[in-house]
């Protein structure tokens, strides 16, 4: 438990906490949303046991390249849309929706532990 860490973050997915309310049993088809819920539950356990923070990151949709599995089901589903887009919304919980550009998520994340 613990083991000496300061912080920990953690990349879920938005719609673990809604995994019943739709789209997200669609998106739970093959029961991602409920590993990713079983992995900040156990995350959750062990920052109150080792005594460290901890910051759950749920992203939307990601989009905005680079698809070095498959850059022609990234542009047929045209997942470079508004990728000028570089805002960033904050809410406790698993409440937001929206989608979410790679560059912005790489950002958040680096930030939150630099933060410490």
């Amino acid at each position: 438990a613990g083991a000496k860490r300061k912080r920990f973050v953690l990349m879920s997915s938005v719609g673990v906490g809604r995994r019943t309310e739709m789209p997200f049993p669609v998106l739970n088809a093959c029961g991602v949303l409920d590993a990713k819920a079983s992995a900040e539950e156990a995350m959750v356990a062990d920052a109150s046991a080792g005594g460290y923070a901890y910051t759950i990151v749920r992203p939307g949709q990601l989009f905005g390249g680079p698809y070095t599995n498959n850059y022609y089901l990234g542009t047929l589903f045209q997942l470079d849309k508004d990728a000028k887009t570089q805002d960033v919304s904050v809410a406790l919980g698993d409440t937001l929706l929206g989608d979410t550009l790679r560059s912005t998520l790489a950002e958040v994340i680096a930030q939150l532990l630099e933060s410490g």
